[in-house]
């Protein structure tokens, strides 16, 4: 179980850099959830406790700011939840299921354990966290 878990992080953009190492401490500390569509995983506003990889269906993140909605949507290999994880801040959007989704679920306690044993682990979130900022302030295709 642990082995499928790693060749299944490897495949995923996050964690392909990683060594083989770096993917059995991240597969030790990941579970996995199914989501049936329309369940929500966070609303904006809440504590974030953990970060959601999506393995398998589609994600709506709704951010509601200044009056104005906007709607993006993730899936399969994408990270979403991990702002507020990051920044110690509330939720920026609610997360809901468009499908039924697969996700792999970190949560905060773990998440900053790992990026203090393995820093190159936070050097690509950050790489990855970056593209995903740029890509939605110049990108602006609806997709995250």
């Amino acid at each position: 179980m642990l082995l499928e878990r790693v060749e299944r992080l490897r495949t995923l953009p996050l964690f392909s850099c990683m060594t083989d190492e770096q993917l059995m401490a991240v597969a030790r500390i990941v579970s996995e959830t199914q989501k049936s569509a329309g369940t929500y995983l966070c609303r904006q506003g809440e504590l974030g406790q953990e970060l959601f990889i999506i393995l398998g269906g589609d994600v709506e993140i709704v951010a509601q700011s200044d009056g104005k909605t906007v709607r993006l949507r993730a899936s399969h290999g994408q990270v979403v939840g991990e702002f507020a994880l990051l920044a110690d801040i509330p939720r920026t959007a609610d997360l809901r299921a468009l499908t039924n989704v697969h996700l792999l679920v970190i949560s905060g306690v773990h998440f900053r354990a790992l990026i203090r044993e393995y820093p190159a682990v936070a050097e690509n979130i950050i790489r990855q966290l970056v593209m995903k900022i740029v890509g939605n302030t110049f990108g602006a295709s609806g997709s995250i």
